[in-house]
């Protein structure tokens, strides 16, 4: 198998795993997750949020919804390495894509920031906004206000990084298109 059909096969199974668990997520743990805490809001999915927003919303949770929210945040990490890895290889795939087919070459600095830098920047912001959430969670209802802030900036920039890997992907392809239909004239 050539390169550039292992990385789009690459692409394709992360795109898959990726669909499946956000179904996992949206029909599954999150309703089970109301049903439990009597709301369907989670402190990662929340933005810009503040220190008695959080005291509000671990009430709302109650014991049995905070211990819940262990289940989630596990699955918070198993989701975030199958993000990266669909960043990584969909972002390889791109690249060599047009080096191999359209004769477009990034240099290494830019090929190794957008292929790499990028996805494992919004991998580490959301690994330290569990680290956090899971701080707050821990120390409640005696939560230091820096571990809500930090959790908070980290959230901000995972949505940041992940909403730009997206763009930057659709971008890409936008670039492939374009260049084909040039190609073709």
């Amino acid at each position: 198998m050539d390169k550039l059909k292992k990385q789009k096969l690459l692409s394709f199974i992360f795109l898959i795993l990726f669909l499946i668990l956000e179904l996992f997520w949206s029909l599954f743990l999150i309703p089970n997750f109301k049903n439990i805490s009597k709301t369907s809001v989670t402190i990662d999915t929340s933005i810009n949020y503040d220190y008695n927003y959080i005291m509000e919303l671990l009430t709302t949770y109650k014991a049995q919804g905070i211990k819940y929210y262990n289940y989630l945040q596990l699955f918070d990490i198993i989701f975030s390495v199958v993000y990266l890895l669909f960043f990584i290889f969909s972002f390889k795939f791109l690249f060599i894509y047009l080096e191999e087919k359209a004769n477009f070459y990034f240099n290494k600095f830019l090929y190794i920031f957008i292929v790499i830098l990028l996805p494992f920047l919004t991998y580490l912001f959301d690994s330290l906004e569990n680290i956090f959430i899971f701080l707050i969670r821990k120390t409640y209802p005696y939560i230091p206000q820096i571990y809500v802030k930090l959790s908070n900036i980290f959230t901000i920039l995972k949505f940041l990084f992940f909403f730009f890997n997206l763009i930057l992907i659709i971008l890409i392809i936008i670039k492939i298109i374009y260049l084909k239909l040039i190609k073709k004239t």
